[in-house]
């Protein structure tokens, strides 16, 4: 159906009209004491978006700046809101949140604040059983080219706050409303600007109109191209770090998260199956009534909604289940439309979808959560309060102490615990020793142990035990196997540490970090011949990264060495004076930068080791500070570049040439000695003559990191003997008669059979290997993609998934037994260089804490 450009525009102001009047309407028709807000025009200084910014919201895309702008003036002049900053985003953008509510309860926030902590038992106190606010939270925009929902949080910050909308006030009476209309300002402002620069004077509503089909990187994600909606829980993102302090200093009832997707529809609460098994009786209620109430608005104008599909309670990182797991109600709303509607897109049924009719939907859920909350405030609060109770005295988990052991890998338990400190989960050291059955994560065996004073617990008697638990767990409880995300993401496999999980209740005694930082300090001898630093950690890795940007001349070792009492594994690093005549002051620059990143270095007066290796053995290798590239652009995964990028900028802390791959053929591969290959598709890259020169820089010495899809690629390669992929067994060829009669309905849950989302493998890594250097024998991966390959026939199978090597979430029962007794991660020799095949991502968004090292093996150590 082809419509004219006029007559699209004159049908956006008529929707535009609509859109007021509906919302209008529909509130009067739910409450009588609500008036229209636009038979109540404004006496006071606070002007309405259009009048602000200067255009109706729905003629074009806000950008960052101005959406702020607004925020402040609408602050600046109504006592029925006050602003928070919180932070800036990488690229500089302010964070913040808007409180909306009386002037009267604006006033005593902090006391508002305080006394809901108190609830919740994370504040020293009594909670104030007479103050009976509701706190609703309302998240925007996490997902910037989602931009309907900021357009839609200045007309709902209008109608709340301006004094002479008389409605709504009645609401915030005992209801505090938290705005925060953009969590991740650096997408919003990507799409936005994009946008701005490729539509004409007039939109064009064709689907195939370039305005409508945004180029990568998009503005859904943020700077490193990490998408946040998935990181709430992980924290690996800076915005998500500002976010998630502010949040913790609040803990809503009520959080509602928007978004739009593919589509015209809208999606609000009730969520879909699967419900995570620890979602209450009540969350699940107040779901309903919160849909029931939405309906009603949405009816009243006609507009299509559903609920119930689709969008599940079951991953832990989302903006719906992460709240609902710190006792909030958490929802995602989700408006059609998305970046690929525009301004205006033209529908398959022949629909003018505006933007116009986008946010007037997003502002409409928006205003009728805040009704829908207020009439229930006093049982929200009464709720959440319950909630936390029950956590702290009986809490509802099958495990009720998870146990951490000590003598484990303290850096990956110091970070493990960090992540646990910054959602408020308590944990402490244990009591005296006690025998007791716990479940090994090791070995996925109920086992007899014993306990010390040194291994750290964390007790499920608290108020953060539903968040701990699911975070803990060594096996999700799946009701459903359509889900949306990955399913397996317990802590202690994802950051390598030997833990358990027992029945019994154990109460932490101690400090935990107090026993983590004791350090066995040893004297130096004077003079030092050479220091010494373990290779046992990501932060090792760091540290060695670290030494080569001071220009440090570092040796490594290939094999174990023995240094006076001490045992020195394999990859450790060596710095001897004689190497390092050039570093000023070298022996006190050495203990500093020990100090700062918390190493402790075995000091040695002698070159000779009666018991093992000697310093100097040619064992001990010169380590060449390495020159590494990646490629992005066309043709390359943009999230698993950003994995990539961001692990080199902000993790290990080490230079990284990003190259587009439009300019490829211009790289003369000899400049660096490792490239990785992200996911993609890299076909010019391993043929003609760029192929060549790749293929003839790998076989002289260059190293190449094969990531994920890339692993089944690199046989294009000349002189690369390509990983032979894994298939099913020959009975499969032939499909029985009764797997012939399949029910249609059914089709989706039958397609999971052959689909792996998200479950964790137990992978066996050759420690004697450089790949395999500071890792445990075992190590956990979490595999996402069906991919699965022989294992290598002239090449080092450095990690492989043994026969029971499935550990936890779900896999399809004909995908296991392929994935079972395959490759993992594998280095084929080209010459006098390697290609490292991974083909689990051990970066996946930035989380996989134990993979860090692995990953940091194949660009640092020597092969």
């Amino acid at each position: 159906m082809i419509r004219s450009r006029g007559l699209a525009t004159t049908l956006i102001a008529m929707a535009m009209m609509m859109v007021s009047y509906s919302s209008n309407l529909a509130y009067a028709q739910a409450s009588a004491s609500v008036q229209s807000a636009a038979t109540v025009q404004s006496a006071s200084s606070v002007q309405s978006p259009a009048e602000f910014l200067g255009y109706e919201l729905g003629e074009r895309f806000t950008f960052h700046h101005r959406m702020v702008a607004y925020f402040e003036h609408v602050a600046a002049n109504s006592d029925y809101i006050t602003l928070e900053h919180y932070g800036m985003s990488i690229e500089g953008r302010p964070m913040m949140v808007a409180y909306v509510s009386t002037p009267a309860n604006l006033n005593r926030l902090e006391d508002i604040r305080v006394n809901n902590l108190r609830r919740a038992g994370l504040a020293e106190g009594s909670p104030d059983a007479n103050d009976k606010t509701a706190i609703l939270w309302m998240s925007y925009n996490i997902h910037g080219n989602e931009a309907a929902s900021i357009e839609g949080a200045m007309q709902t910050v209008y109608e709340l706050a301006n004094p002479a909308n008389r409605g709504p006030k009645a609401w915030l009476e005992n209801t505090l409303v938290v705005m925060d209309p953009a969590l991740n300002p650096d997408g919003t402002d990507r799409y936005a600007v994009w946008f701005n620069q490729v539509v004409g004077r007039h939109f064009d509503p064709h689907p195939l109109s370039r305005e409508h089909r945004e180029p990568s990187p998009n503005g859904r994600l943020n700077h490193y191209h990490f998408d946040l909606n998935r990181d709430w829980a992980w924290q690996s993102q800076h915005e998500s770090q500002l976010r998630n302090a502010i949040y913790q200093r609040w803990l809503p009832h009520v959080h509602a998260d928007f978004h739009e997707m593919g589509g015209y529809r809208y999606f609000f609460a009730p969520a879909a199956n699967p419900f995570h098994t620890s979602i209450t009786d009540w969350q699940k209620e107040f779901q309903t009534t919160i849909g029931e109430n939405h309906a009603t608005h949405f009816d009243a104008v006609n507009h299509l909604y559903f609920t119930g599909e689709i969008f599940d309670l079951f991953y832990p990182s989302y903006g719906d289940t992460w709240p609902t797991f710190q006792g909030a109600i958490g929802m995602t709303y989700e408006q059609g439309g998305s970046w690929g509607a525009g301004l205006a897109v033209t529908t398959p049924e022949g629909h003018l979808h505006t933007l116009e009719h986008r946010l007037g939907n997003q502002h409409r859920a928006g205003m009728s959560t805040v009704e829908v909350v207020a009439r229930h405030h006093e049982r929200v609060a009464a709720e959440f309060q319950r909630y936390f109770e029950t956590s702290r005295t009986n809490p509802q988990t099958t495990y009720k102490t998870y146990i951490l052991r000590h003598e484990g890998n303290r850096d990956n338990i110091r970070a493990l615990l960090q992540l646990l400190e910054d959602h408020q989960i308590q944990f402490g050291t244990a009591p005296a020793r006690r025998n007791l059955r716990a479940f090994n994560y090791q070995t996925g065996a109920t086992e007899q142990i014993s306990t010390s004073g040194e291994d750290i617990i964390i007790s499920m008697y608290q108020p953060k035990s539903v968040l701990a638990n699911v975070l803990l767990e060594p096996r999700t409880t799946i009701v459903d196997s359509l889900t949306y995300d990955i399913t397996a993401w317990s802590l202690p496999y994802v950051y390598g540490v030997t833990a358990f999980a027992t029945t019994e209740r154990l109460n932490p005694q101690g400090d935990a970090m107090d026993v983590l930082n004791m350090m066995q300090i040893q004297g130096f001898p004077d003079p030092v011949y050479a220091y010494i630093f373990p290779w046992q950690s990501f932060e090792d890795a760091r540290f060695l990264a670290r030494l080569h940007k001071e220009e440090f001349r570092v040796r490594l070792t290939s094999e174990p060495m023995r240094v006076g009492s001490s045992d020195v594994p394999r990859g450790s690093m060596v710095l001897t004076q004689h190497n390092n005549d050039h570093i000023e002051d070298f022996d006190q620059k050495v203990r500093r930068l020990a100090e700062e990143y918390g190493r402790l270095p075995i000091a040695t007066g002698t070159g000779l080791n009666p018991a093992s290796i000697d310093v100097s053995s040619e064992s001990v290798v010169f380590a060449k500070p390495p020159r590494v590239l990646t490629f992005a652009g066309d043709g390359v995964n943009g999230m698993s570049m950003g994995e990539v990028w961001h692990f080199f900028d902000w993790q290990l802390e080490y230079p990284l040439t990003i190259v587009d791959m439009s300019r490829a053929g211009e790289v003369n591969f000899f400049d660096f000695d490792v490239i990785v290959l992200p996911s993609g598709r890299y076909n010019g890259l391993f043929s003609g003559a760029t192929g060549d020169r790749m293929a003839d820089w790998l076989s002289r010495g260059g190293r190449l990191v094969a990531m994920e899809g890339v692993v089944s690629q690199v046989g294009a390669l000349r002189g690369v003997d390509a990983p032979v992929a894994k298939s099913g067994s020959d009975d499969e060829a032939v499909t029985p008669m009764e797997d012939r009669l399949r029910v249609f309905g059914e089709r989706r849950r039958e397609a999971m059979s052959g689909s792996l989302a998200g479950g964790i493998f137990r992978t066996h890594i050759d420690v004697t290997h450089p790949l395999g250097f500071g890792m445990p024998e075992t190590y956990f991966s979490l595999k996402r993609r069906t991919d699965a390959f022989e294992y290598l026939n002239r090449g080092w199978n450095v990690g492989h998934i043994p026969a029971d090597g499935f550990t936890s979430g779900f896999v399809g029962y004909r995908v296991k037994p392929v994935v079972e007794e395959s490759l993992n991660f594998g280095v084929i020799n080209v010459g006098r260089g390697q290609v490292i095949l991974m083909v689990d991502n051990p970066l996946f968004r930035g989380f996989w804490y134990s993979g860090r090292l692995l990953f940091s093996n194949a660009v640092l150590q020597n092969m």
